[in-house]
């Protein structure tokens, strides 16, 4: 209780009572919800923008309204997961208080006015079919959208003000699962009835305002559709609106019980139910609304999904290419059928740390040895946070000179080939276009990349121990190693744009990847990489690592660090591994979109070699992609990251070292260009020597 009449400056969430069972089936539950609501509208934004046959102002509409979805749900829900998710009561501040009810509001105002937008959209489409061109031109739905995001946020500014201008010293306990605003007013000491009076009027006239071109519209679209003499055609009139009724019944039906009454200190559980209507239910079931009930977007998916099947089976045809008749021999020696277990301890009194080997076959046959004295080597204590961290590396002491030279190879082959890369686009003439001028990029990439982990790897293998690196250092290492590959992923989707405009756009290719876009678009990724990662690495190492400071891996390996947290680290992990999909999925995406229209375009071409020329443009490209993103998803997109160290290893080791060496082979093997520019260099070196 708060005393001396002091307002809170942080609230506590009660979220919703029960057991830890029932919390864990309602997080199951709404992160179902979320995942398929985040999906659902992504899909209808993206098919609403690359679809030729969705260019119009209603399904314009339909991709704001479900990004308005997208941030309605992405205010309350991973909040409420959060509560859900960790133990006791969750705590929010002022300011992010403030902020969530300012978005909350101001996004639901977005999405009433544009209820009302598409109401009139689909007025003028049953009333005015001749002038609906005319009347709903690109122009006017452009600034329609502009005016209603901007008077959604402008609206809510004052409202939001008049409730934080109160003081809350009766509690700092909310009984909701989000910052909701009857419970604020419900905790003011001050005298509130003014002030919910007023914010009841501006409710009411947001609401009714936007509800009153629904009804209008309605009214003159069923007095149209009644004077159809036919049942079929007043069923096709009718079939155009049904989604958005549908929508609005249930976004106004439940909005008018939570928001338009005089006195918002109801029941709170009773407000809960209704609550998660509106920002789980609703979003969830918008896509399904707009999709079932509607056969241009059923057909636009159906046609992307047959796209995407084309495009995994091309992506097949051109690996079998790529690989030609070459031969993989693996080789696994095999020790007597034994299995090999390390376990590490630590001696409080000395220090030591030793490795005991154990066969699984001879149990009780096993030998200490010791492995190296090491100064932070012991169990941390007290919770203090570790200072310096302990790189366990390649365990074994018989093949590390074998794998310190592959390793070195790789590296050395993969410097040269990339460097030799960026040099010939940089003199070349013949490579001056967009397309080498982003792969050159993408060498540079990859030259970083590398450089950040294998350093470090081989110095761990060619000294004896384990290898120690600071905080600063482990800090350093690991925000690099994320920063670039974030903007090598980035790179890789403006590449598969550029081969989409190339293949299907290409009279205008020189007019759309102009030099000042080309520039812009790298740094633009480059920048995007940087400041992505700033957060994550931020709050990775906000945790105090108590347990251990030894890491099972040859550098800071994000998994390997939360590994060691003493903390509660499974709500960052989950944060963590959103961003991973937003980032992955997100650059991603136009590659798909890209290669289904490329595909699409291919097929269409009547002789065989001219399919497999225009392809091959884009061969080395999506192997590459083939290669990078299926790592990586593998690695990093997972909600637990605590995976087996040794398995670990390998996905790092084909990320970090064989993908960077394959770069310069992909991208010159399979390029007729590229070839003649290295033919034409080494004759040049050899004319130079000569001389």
């Amino acid at each position: 209780m708060m005393s001396n009449h002091s307002s809170a400056t942080e609230f506590c969430l009660l979220g919703f009572p029960g057991s830890k069972e029932l919390h864990r089936i309602l997080f199951a539950t709404f992160f179902l919800f979320y995942s398929v609501t985040l999906i659902g509208n992504t899909v209808i934004i993206v098919i609403v923008c690359v679809d030729k046959r969705l260019q119009s102002p209603m399904y314009f509409f339909l991709g704001h309204l479900s990004a308005a979805e997208i941030l309605t749900t992405s205010t309350i829900i991973p909040v409420m997961l959060q509560g859900l998710l960790l133990p006791g009561m969750q705590t929010i501040s002022l300011a992010g208080c403030v902020a969530q009810l300012f978005l909350n509001l101001a996004v639901g105002t977005t999405e009433f006015a544009l209820m009302g937008v598409m109401a009139v959209d689909r007025y003028v489409a049953v009333c005015n079919p001749l002038r609906y061109n005319i009347i709903m031109n690109r122009h006017t739905c452009i600034w329609v959208v502009i005016m209603l995001w901007v008077f959604g946020f402008l609206s809510e500014i004052w409202p939001v003000y008049a409730t934080f201008q109160l003081t809350f010293c009766k509690s700092n306990v909310l009984d909701h699962f989000y910052c909701d605003r009857g419970q604020l007013l419900k905790l003011s000491c001050d005298d509130s009835l003014f002030t919910e009076f007023i914010l009841f009027l501006m409710a009411i006239f947001i609401i009714i305002g936007s509800l009153a071109p629904v009804i209008v519209s309605y009214t003159y679209i069923i007095s149209t559709i009644l004077k159809i003499p036919t049942a079929s055609g007043r069923r096709k009139a009718f079939s155009t609106c049904a989604s958005h009724f549908t929508i609005v019944v249930l976004g106004y039906g439940t909005c008018l019980f939570l928001y338009v009454k005089p006195n918002q200190t109801q029941a709170a559980q009773y407000n809960k139910i209704v609550s998660l209507l509106v920002s789980v239910v609703t979003p969830f079931l918008n896509p399904f609304i707009f999709t079932l009930r509607n056969d241009k977007v059923k057909e636009a998916i159906g046609d992307s999904v047959k796209r995407s099947c084309q495009l995994f089976k091309s992506g097949i045809d051109v690996l079998q290419n790529l690989l030609g008749d070459q031969k993989t021999d693996n080789a696994y020696s095999e020790d007597s059928g034994k299995t090999l277990y390390l376990q590490m301890y630590w001696y409080s009194d000395s220090g030591e740390s030793v490795f005991r080997s154990l066969s699984d076959e001879d149990g009780a046959s096993f030998s200490f040895i010791p492995l190296v004295s090491v100064r932070m080597g012991k169990m941390m204590s007290n919770h203090s946070s570790a200072t310096e961290f302990c790189l366990l590396g390649f365990p074994g002491s018989k093949e590390r000179q074998h794998i310190l030279d592959t390793f070195f190879r790789f590296y050395s082959v993969t410097l040269m080939g990339n460097t030799v890369i960026i040099v010939i686009v940089c003199v070349d003439k013949r490579l001056q276009s967009p397309m080498y001028f982003f792969l050159g990029h993408l060498s540079a990439l990859e030259i970083l990349f590398t450089s950040i982990i294998i350093p470090v790897m081989l110095q761990g293998l060619l000294l004896p121990g384990m290898q120690t690196i600071s905080l600063a250092g482990c800090v350093i290492q690991l925000f690099l190693y994320l920063a670039v590959g974030t903007t090598e992923f980035a790179l890789l989707g403006v590449m598969a744009v550029d081969r989409y405009v190339a293949v299907y756009k290409l009279l205008r290719y020189n007019i759309i990847m102009n030099s000042h876009t080309c520039i812009w678009v790298v740094i633009v990724s480059w920048v995007f990489g940087f400041l992505s990662e700033i957060w994550p690495v931020y709050a990775t190492f906000q945790l105090t690592f108590c347990q251990s400071n030894v890491l099972d891996h040859f550098y800071c390996d994000r998994g390997q660090l939360l590994k060691l947290s003493c903390d509660d680290s499974l709500f960052t992990e989950f944060i963590l591994f959103l961003m991973a999909i937003f980032i992955i999925i997100g650059s991603l995406a136009p590659v798909i979109v890209s290669y289904t229209y490329i595909i699409s375009t291919v097929l269409k071409i009547h002789t065989a070699s001219g399919r497999r020329k225009a392809f091959s443009t884009c061969a080395s490209h999506f192997t590459f992609v083939v290669l990078g993103y299926g790592s990586c998803l593998f690695l990093y997109v997972k909600p637990n990251q605590r995976q087996a160290a040794q398995y670990n290893k390998v996905a790092s080791l084909v990320i970090a070292v064989v993908t960077p060496f394959l770069n310069p082979f992909i991208f010159t093997l399979r390029n007729g260009k590229v070839k003649e520019a290295l033919r034409d260099s080494v004759k040049c070196c050899c004319q130079l020597f000569k001389y």
